[in-house]
């Protein structure tokens, strides 16, 4: 389902499917991503519809202008979701999704039923190595991204065909060679990790290769006013993996200081990408945080 809003053109993921007498979990996806990954969070059938996803302009199936802060972000989605009933929407939202949906929390335009935050804090720490490196080295950024960012390979298969199925094929193997878009490398040691890492890797596969840093660069650069979270009445739950190098459990607890209701899940053993290390996990206690 598509949404035009100002120049751009949205992509609603599994809205066309809705039952309004469900729940439904809404879920912002993060820097350099889109609704891929949501492809293997499924919730109780009989509670909840089918995950739904927006893509950002310029991000999976949206179109439209780059847009570079996450307050036009967040503006962008109030406006496509402005005549839609949320009231039965629990707003998700991963790493660079979870600072827009804490903006649009924080902005009380639309009245979710919940929120919660996966693997986000604010402010969101971004080193200069990977800001540099997802602007020039999109593979190198890949490397920092999944090394900080991951703990376990998945215990299972991903369902259907890999995270990376659009775009023009970024990260093909032939044998033991990686093309990437920077040219090609050998894989001489763990070349099964670097085989499960390139399903998550290809998720980053854009429009443009740009839009990593793009999206880094408006995490950076986003910051809430402390007016904004002492004045918020409203629960907010967090949801982070405890291995999580990228944002720390310890980041998480400041930032809730400042909140009047706040619960803090911590998932064992995974890292920032819980959706791609352990998605039955994740759905599991997705779906005990979203019934209470």
């Amino acid at each position: 389902m598509y949404k035009k809003s100002n120049n751009s053109n949205y992509y609603l993921h599994n809205f066309s499917s809705i039952d309004d007498t469900k729940d439904s979990v809404l879920m912002i996806p993060g820097a350099g991503m889109d609704h891929r990954i949501v492809k293997d969070i499924k919730l109780d059938a009989a509670k909840f519809n089918q995950t739904l996803a927006i893509d950002l302009p310029h991000h999976g199936y949206s179109t439209g202008p780059k847009l570079t802060s996450i307050e036009e972000y967040a503006e962008g989605i109030e406006e496509v979701l402005q005549d839609v009933d949320v009231s039965n929407f629990h707003l998700c939202g991963h790493s660079m999704g979870g600072l827009i949906a804490l903006r649009l929390a924080f902005n009380q335009k639309l009245q979710f039923k919940s929120v919660n935050i996966l693997n986000a804090s604010c402010p969101m720490f971004v080193g200069g190595a990977l800001l540099d490196d997802s602007r020039k080295n999109l593979d190198s950024a890949m490397d920092i991204l999944t090394t900080y960012g991951v703990n376990q390979a998945p215990k299972a298969k991903s369902s259907g065909p890999m995270f990376g199925t659009m775009g023009s094929g970024f990260y093909q193997k032939k044998s033991d060679l990686i093309n990437t878009p920077y040219g090609s490398k050998k894989i001489v040691d763990k070349i099964d990790d670097e085989i499960d890492l390139y399903a998550l890797k290809k998720l980053f596969n854009q429009i443009t290769k740009d839009i990593l840093n793009n999206d880094l660069t408006a995490c950076k650069n986003f910051a809430i006013n402390d007016e904004d979270i002492t004045g918020y009445e409203k629960l907010i739950s967090f949801i982070l993996g405890e291995k999580d190098k990228l944002i720390p459990l310890k980041y998480v607890e400041k930032f809730c200081e400042g909140l009047k209701q706040f619960e803090i899940v911590v998932l064992e053993n995974l890292s920032h990408f819980t959706f791609y290390e352990e998605p039955t996990k994740l759905s599991s206690e997705l779906g005990k945080l979203l019934s209470k």
